[in-house]
């Protein structure tokens, strides 16, 4: 190869290129609305001052994940507060963050392709390294992160673990050159980075894997030490080692942690387990051969292994062949372990036990790294064999190319909601999901109903069990004088025997809002009615969010003039509701006070009162507008 007098200048200069071309072929879809759960999560994150109450209720108020998701709620507080509750000065933030990871993940390959084991014969790791970063900027399954604005919680927690594994090997080059100040320094950066992973999103709890991963395929112990060794496998122990254990040890002791997540699905633990060999193949195939039909959004249609047929067991066999040749090509191939290593790790929180979606293409942001890595690590050695420079490079400069065109399109994809659906329905038609979306859709645009009850009762018969499709269906009805009585009786067996999804939950709290805030907006629901399709979600034994499904029967309840019943559900809402932020449990006490002084209870709503100002000074919940104005009822009600 060719020598340049300034190589870091030519490789800086050629990530600068690959970072400009990144955001040229993104920018289309910056312009795109919000979708899926953007509204849900970001709405919780508006603040109207900087004030630290504000900030306090947008950072600890979201109830994503077990941790709350905090740092990445705190970036869309800042964002909306400085820019607005807009799509595309959120999806940019998205997009700078998407780039800040490629430049982090140059560095860290750049560094790690300098050890030792991993160093290549015949090829510049700066090189390799600009070619891996520019694969996996450009590539089309990294789309649907960036351009999907809550996404940033994936976003966040790769980009400080790939941070936390930078400090990580700097950290080791540092104690090999006995520089232990610089290491150390390093290694509380590391930590750092590892915490703020985590309380991003719960992948950053993967730290400690990866970590003993570069460590097993990047350091060899005949390189140091023996006082240094010790020190290493001291704090490996401690620090990695252990953890591991222990929530391994935890998850044993504590199943239900596992199998709660199963109660609205339509999968088994173990048909989840026979399905994800075959979901990771998927997963490998798009990320070497992407092809844009098989991308998307919708992707709950992928069939689930019910047994252990042919395909099932070939998938497994394939996995089970893949991680014998990464632990045995340790030695001689340490880059296929650490490749192999690396995606596996990756998916082990989101594709393994826990009942989450099958499939989803956020899972792969960060695994894709592991496989790039080993085909442009192995494709370029075979490739500079050949003795023309232009027939080496023109292979990865038409590979980039066609990532970088299939990113593009998938931008145009995602700047119209219109265009989004219309394609992944037409893509995906075995997807509940596209569906009701379409159906969303059609309602949005005042379409013809009867197509819009078609794509809902498709979902229906895609999803059996399912109580959001019937109620959904119910919906359409709004309209009319009444809804067919068949109709009513199947919602009601679903909402009490079926699965309440979220869907469902959330199809039935839109229909709660509609009669509360816009009666004259849904004349064939009565409150008759609402309450007996609340009263049967509260009779599902497969609830798998009690806090909500007794607030909206609360609600009903209220409708219908029936306070004291009321009240008994808003306290049994706020009873269930332990695992919620305090922000969002506290709002059924509010209600349950307006209902007590419907009821003319007043020492009850005194006393509710008391609780409700006794939460508020201990977690700083603002809410002296609302106390006030019920503290002048109570006086108005004691002076009568």
């Amino acid at each position: 190869m060719r020598a340049y007098r300034h190589p870091d200048l030519c490789l800086a200069a050629l990530l600068g290129l690959v970072l400009a071309t990144t955001c040229f072929v993104y920018w289309p879809g910056l312009g795109g609305p919000f979708i899926l759960d953007d509204d849900p999560n970001l709405k919780l994150a508006i603040i109207d001052s900087l004030d630290w109450n504000e900030l306090r209720k947008a950072v600890f108020g979201n109830y994503s994940g077990q941790l709350g998701r905090p740092v990445a709620a705190l970036s869309f507080a800042l964002n909306i507060f400085f820019s607005g509750y807009d799509p595309w000065p959120l999806k940019y933030v998205n997009l700078m963050l998407h780039a800040l990871t490629g430049v982090l993940i140059c560095w860290f390959t750049i560094r790690l392709l300098r050890q030792e084991p991993l160093r290549p014969q015949n090829s510049s790791p700066e090189l390799i390294a600009v070619l891996v970063t520019a694969l996996w900027l450009l590539h089309p399954l990294n789309a649907s992160t960036v351009l999907y604005a809550v996404q940033r919680m994936a976003l966040l927690s790769a980009l400080f673990v790939v941070a936390a594994m930078l400090c990580y090997v700097l950290a080791r080059e540092h104690l090999i050159r006995g520089e232990r100040f610089k290491s150390l320094c390093c290694l509380l950066l590391c930590a750092g980075f590892g915490v703020l992973g985590l309380l991003s999103k719960e992948n950053g709890a993967l730290l400690p894997l990866y970590i003993l991963l570069v460590e097993y395929t990047a350091f060899r112990p005949a390189h140091e030490d023996r006082t240094s060794r010790n020190l290493v496998n001291t704090l490996l122990l401690l620090c990695c080692v252990l953890p591991v254990v222990a929530a391994i040890g935890y998850l044993i002791t504590h199943p239900e942690y596992v199998m709660s997540g199963y109660r609205s699905r339509d999968f088994t633990l173990t048909e989840r387990l026979l399905t994800q060999p075959r979901v990771l193949l998927h997963y490998l195939h798009l990320i070497v051969l992407p092809r844009l039909a098989d991308m998307g959004l919708f992707q709950d249609g992928f069939p689930i292994s019910r047994h252990l047929d042919v395909a099932t067991a070939l998938a497994v066999l394939f996995w089970l062949a893949l991680i014998a040749i990464a632990v045995g090509a340790h030695r001689k191939h340490p880059v296929i372990t650490l490749g192999i290593g690396w995606f596996c790790i990756a998916h082990l929180l989101e594709s393994t036990v826990f009942g989450l979606e099958m499939v989803f293409e956020h899972r792969n942001y960060a695994a894709s790294y592991g496989p790039l890595l080993c085909l442009v690590y192995y494709g370029w050695q075979v490739l500079t064999r050949l003795r023309s420079r232009l027939l080496s490079a023109a292979p990865w400069l038409l590979y980039a190319c066609l990532l970088a065109w299939l990113t593009n399109a998938r931008a145009d994809i995602f700047g119209s909601y219109d265009l989004f659906v219309t394609y992944s329905v037409a893509t995906h038609p075995a997807s509940p999901r596209a569906q009701i979306a379409a159906a969303n859709l059609l309602i949005q645009n005042r379409g013809d109903p009867e197509q819009i009850r078609a794509h809902i009762e498709t979902a229906m018969k895609l999803i059996p069990g399912d109580a959001g499709p019937p109620l959904h269906l119910l919906i359409t009805y709004c309209a009319t004088a009444a809804p067919p009585p068949a109709l009513v009786e199947n919602v009601l067996s679903a909402l009490s025997q079926g699965r309440l999804t979220a869907y469902a939950t959330d199809t039935l709290r839109r229909l709660v809002d509609t009669k509360i805030e816009r009666h004259n907006d849904c004349p064939a629901v009565s409150p008759e009615l609402l309450l007996r399709l609340t009263d049967a979600a509260v009779s599902n034994v497969r609830q798998t969010s009690p806090f909500h499904v007794h607030y909206l029967d609360g609600q009903a309840l209220a409708l219908n003039s029936r306070y004291a019943a009321a009240a008994v559900q808003f306290r049994m809402a706020y009873d269930l509701g332990a695992s919620m932020p305090v922000v969002h449990r506290v709002v059924p006490l509010l209600y349950r006070m307006q209902v007590l002084l419907a009821t003319e209870d007043t020492d009850a709503a005194k006393a509710q009162l008391d609780e409700i100002i006794a939460l508020n000074r201990a977690h700083s919940l603002g809410l002296e507008p609302d106390i006030g104005a019920v503290d002048k009822l109570l006086r108005a009600s004691g002076s009568e």
